[in-house]
């Protein structure tokens, strides 16, 4: 048996190579092509996902898309933090 499964949360110590902003906009900025490029039902899907959670009908599917977008750019042009 391995040491790690999967369904295990890695150590606190654990070293991906990025920063978790890098992460971040990164899965952020998959989402967005997928849904953006998926196909008229899996769009059609989430905007009823949306619209079920609160999200306006017709707004709401490009208002979400927007908000990955803006955020995984926010999150991929943040500036290091300062070490002490």
């Amino acid at each position: 048996m391995p040491a790690y499964q999967p369904s295990e949360l890695p150590p606190d110590d654990a070293n991906f190579g990025l920063r978790p902003d890098d992460i971040t906009a990164e899965l952020l900025t998959l989402s967005w092509e997928f849904f953006t490029h998926a196909s008229p039902a899996t769009r059609e899907e989430l905007r009823r996902f949306l619209t079920a959670r609160g999200h306006h009908p017709t707004a709401g599917l490009g208002a979400f898309l927007d908000g990955l977008q803006f955020t995984a750019d926010f999150h991929q042009h943040r500036p290091e933090p300062p070490t002490t």
